[in-house]
């Protein structure tokens, strides 16, 4: 079902994971599928829940990446295609690099 989204999101992954970066609080950045590629929106826990469908398994996934991952060391990418398709991964910060430079 999902094996063409995959795809997608494979190729997508491999262009632009460099451009999210660590942040202080917990964020995912976002590509809304149809808009300019390339372009992140970050995205708090309450963006996440007012534009997309919680009751989505994939949200809820996204969701508790969002709960679990470290913000200063990890970096969360997703891509979206609708409301309820979202899928993301929780990345190591390149370099080792933090928010506060340390």
């Amino acid at each position: 079902m999902l094996e063409a989204e995959r795809k997608e999101y494979e190729g997508f992954l491999a262009r632009n994971h460099r451009k999210a970066s660590v942040t202080e609080e917990p964020i995912v950045h976002v590509h809304f599928r149809g808009t300019a590629e390339g372009s992140l929106v970050q995205m708090r826990v309450d963006d996440v829940c007012a534009e997309f469908d919680a009751e989505s398994e994939l949200v809820r996934w996204t969701l508790e990446q969002m709960r679990t991952y470290d913000p200063r060391t990890q970096r969360i990418v997703a891509l979206a295609f609708d409301r309820r398709t979202i899928l993301s991964d929780v990345l190591r910060a390149e370099g080792g690099a933090r928010p506060d430079g340390a």
